[in-house]
């Protein structure tokens, strides 16, 4: 007994200290969003370290180590499911067949009754604490693994000073002149490549025969480097992007890429219209050089596309920064939007229609549910918009517009 008891300290102290690691997670992450300079100053090196060190390693890796070890933890659920459900079973036709039987101990007290007992032999439980503590440790641990390699700067705003733009707020014209900024340069893009013999861009990835993802990702790596020469928020090592082997039944989910940290990849959808995809590489190699926030890593993967010297990668920029662009000018001015709309190129038009038809083509219960969870995990890093996050990449295209424009 008294040996059960210490042990049960043991693991009552373990579970405390767990507990407090996470709690001390939690002020942390808002003691650094309260003190940008200081996290930049100090938190940051330390991230890009840690990131660096894991992206060297897993670039070399031609798949996608995310989504194997999603798979392996999906395949450990649902055995254990089935191990659970069977074990329930069998005991529940153990008690209704009675297989028990009656152990009669000594006992020498006068009117003492047998025990009864299970027929099976009695197996021994791991102590209740040791599992809790266990749970709460590993959680503890994987936390501060996330906020030292991503979570503890996911919130704070580099991208507007890092780059010298002027966060200022905008009025509907503003918004119209970024509109047309964006379709003229999208037309001029999508004109291009017809006159270069690249006719599919509203095909899917799978079925293209111009798209190539592996010189793509080498020239959006490129192109990210050229802007760590001009930027210091760019420099760095960017995450190899690499095809999700699953993408057809990610896109039930309504996810087009995703980035995590404890593996460093930039894990790409490819179940999607070729000028498309650029832009999805390029958003997520920027989460890979800690540019946390959605609408900076959007902002980030467009200058990265128009950086670029391919016209594919350039189209896919400018066409995917005009589609949050009319969007944001509908709402706020449908007879702008119309305007623009004219002076759109029917064949940008075209990818535009075909785009939101695949994207339909998988809406449903599971895209919902998904989205909540996508929505929920954003607001718990500190972003309070959710996934209306990658919508305010407007506001910083509208700031790079007027910053290009002739003094």
């Amino acid at each position: 007994m008294k040996a059960k008891l210490r042990e049960n300290r043991k693991y009552i102290i373990l579970s405390a200290v767990a507990v407090a690691a996470i709690v001390l997670f939690a002020v942390l992450s808002k003691v650094f969003a309260l003190y940008p300079d200081f996290t930049l100053a100090y938190v940051m090196p330390v991230t890009k370290g840690i990131l660096t060190a894991i992206k060297w390693v897993m670039n070399f890796v031609p798949f996608s180590v995310t989504e194997v070890v999603i798979a392996l933890m999906l395949a450990y659920l649902a055995v254990m499911l089935i191990v659970g459900v069977i074990g329930l079973i069998r005991k529940l036709v153990r008690r209704l067949r009675g297989r028990y039987r009656v152990t009669v101990r000594a006992m020498r007290r006068e009117g003492a009754e047998p025990a009864y007992a299970a027929e099976e032999p009695e197996q021994k439980k791991t102590p209740l604490m040791k599992e809790i503590a266990t749970v709460l440790i590993t959680i503890a641990a994987v936390l501060f693994f996330f906020g030292i390699s991503f979570g503890f700067v996911y919130n704070i705003p580099i991208v507007a000073d890092g780059i010298g733009l002027e966060s200022e707020p905008y009025d509907k014209q503003l918004l119209y002149e970024t509109t047309l900024y964006m379709a003229e340069h999208a037309n001029a893009c999508r004109r291009r490549l017809v006159e270069e013999g690249f006719t599919g861009t509203a095909e899917l990835v799978r079925q293209s025969d111009q798209f190539d993802f592996n010189e793509t990702a080498a020239i959006l790596k490129e192109s990210y480097r050229s802007l760590g020469e001009q930027y210091s928020i760019y420099r760095g090592l960017p995450a190899k992007p690499k095809r999700l082997l699953t993408s057809e039944a990610i896109s039930y989910t309504g996810i087009a890429g995703m980035f995590l940290p404890f593996t460093g990849e930039a894990n790409i959808n490819v179940d999607s219209p070729v000028f498309a995809l650029p832009q999805t590489m390029a958003h997520e190699m920027a989460h890979s050089l800690v540019i946390g926030r959605e609408n900076e890593a959007d902002f980030s993967g467009f200058l990265a596309c128009v950086n670029s010297t391919d016209t594919l990668t350039q189209y896919s920029g400018y066409a995917m920064a005009l589609l949050s662009c009319t969007n944001d000018l509908y709402a706020a001015d449908p007879e702008l939007y119309y305007d623009v709309r004219e002076q759109i190129d029917p064949g940008v038009l075209q990818d535009f229609a075909e785009y939101s038809k695949h994207v339909n083509k998988y809406k449903g219960i599971v895209n919902n549910v998904s989205a909540s969870i996508n929505d929920l995990s954003i607001k718990i890093r500190g972003d309070e918009l959710g996934i209306q996050a990658y919508s305010k990449v407007v506001d910083l295209l509208v700031g790079w517009v007027a910053q290009q424009q002739p003094q």
